[in-house]
């Protein structure tokens, strides 16, 4: 693995609120926009996102072409052209400029600055997903003449505005991508350095993004949430991470109420996060776990309790009745349903007590 990949600091965490717990900075300062009136890109097409998530793994090397026919005469010419543009604010032309030398002179070494060049005048004009992948590009094709950890925040930095921006607009017209797409480049980042700072940050964010209000995907949230903790145990995330798969855990059951196994692995997630990490979770977190264990446990009771009524109502199996009762006395001494559980064992002349092995 590239060294630069490496030695990466995270922001630090913000204070933990009731729902998203740790919050880490997610705003990044705007790059100029791109001035109007300025003539189209050669290859207009290319400024969509659409299915790009795909390209990313193994995009196609930028060749040369007559569409790319480049203005000057040397790389070391045209690079001097492009920057010029670029710097006097002719986005467009700096971006044609830039993808002319690439694709042209892909093998010299004025084209990794030029790529980064490329990213860096789409993030100026505000296409922000155009910026990620040209970064991803130059992640790809040229590693070892990039600043490769300074490339890499970049994505990270355009990942974060990215996210503030979910949800605005009208319908979420407003926003670069939708919380799907943007999970995924955020797993592209941690991709891009696993051994840094910036990778635990990104499932963490994934679990966040999918499990939140412009999404709502908990079961794809437990996904990140549980890499986390797998990969990267010491990270000051975990305790957060567990918490919110506990949370998505809960909200799957209650979305399908009629699953026992969803409702006994919200339970077991509950107790799980309490025990490992409910020291190091804010009160108002412990409370809220605590509150949705008692919510959950009463879910199960419900649930049990309607197993010994269907045998005994519905059914009209008096024995596997009284099994069913007794074996819910045991697990839920305490709830509301015991005392009814209890009374109608006495009535069917059974004993509450369990039977001997």
């Amino acid at each position: 693995m590239n060294d630069r990949r490496r030695h990466f600091h995270a922001p630090p965490a913000a204070a933990f609120s009731a729902l998203a717990l740790l919050a880490l900075a997610t705003a990044a300062a705007a790059g100029p926009v791109g001035r109007a009136g300025e003539p189209p890109d050669r290859h207009s097409s290319d400024d969509s996102f659409g299915s790009l998530l795909d390209e990313y793994a193994s995009p196609a090397w930028k060749q040369p072409g007559w569409w790319w026919r480049a203005r000057k005469d040397t790389p070391a010419e045209q690079l001097a052209y492009a920057n010029a543009e670029f710097e006097a604010g002719h986005l467009r032309r700096a971006c044609s400029a830039y993808n002319e030398l690439v694709h042209t002179w892909q093998s010299s070494p004025e084209a990794p600055a030029a790529q980064l060049g490329l990213a860096r005048a789409y993030e100026a004009r505000g296409n922000k997903t155009r910026a990620f992948q040209e970064y991803q590009y130059a992640i790809l094709r040229f590693p070892n003449a990039i600043p490769y950890e300074e490339t890499v925040a970049a994505q990270m930095a355009l990942a974060r505005d990215m996210e503030g921006e979910l949800g605005s607009g009208f319908l979420g017209w407003g926003a670069s991508v939708d919380a799907e797409d943007l999970a995924e480049l955020y797993r592209i980042v941690a991709a891009n350095a696993p051994a840094s700072d910036l990778a635990p940050e990104c499932f963490f964010r994934m679990g966040e993004v999918l499990s939140g209000e412009h999404s709502r995907r908990y079961d794809l949230a437990l996904d990140p949430y549980e890499t986390l903790g797998a990969r990267y145990p010491a990270s000051p995330l975990v305790p957060a991470a567990a918490y919110g798969a506990a949370r998505a855990r809960v909200l799957l059951a209650r979305k399908y109420p009629n699953d026992d196994k969803r409702a006994h692995a919200a339970a077991d997630s509950i107790d799980f996060t309490l025990r490992g990490y409910g020291r190091l979770l804010p009160g108002e977190a412990v409370a809220d776990l605590r509150a949705w264990r008692a919510e959950i446990a009463s879910a199960i009771a419900r649930a049990d309790f309607g197993k010994a009524a269907f045998y005994d109502t519905i059914r009209r199996k008096p024995d596997a009745a009284a099994a069913a009762y007794r074996r819910f006395v045991e697990l839920h001494p305490d709830v509301p349903e015991a005392e009814a559980a209890r009374r109608r064992l006495a009535e069917l002349g059974a004993s509450a007590e369990p039977t001997a092995p």
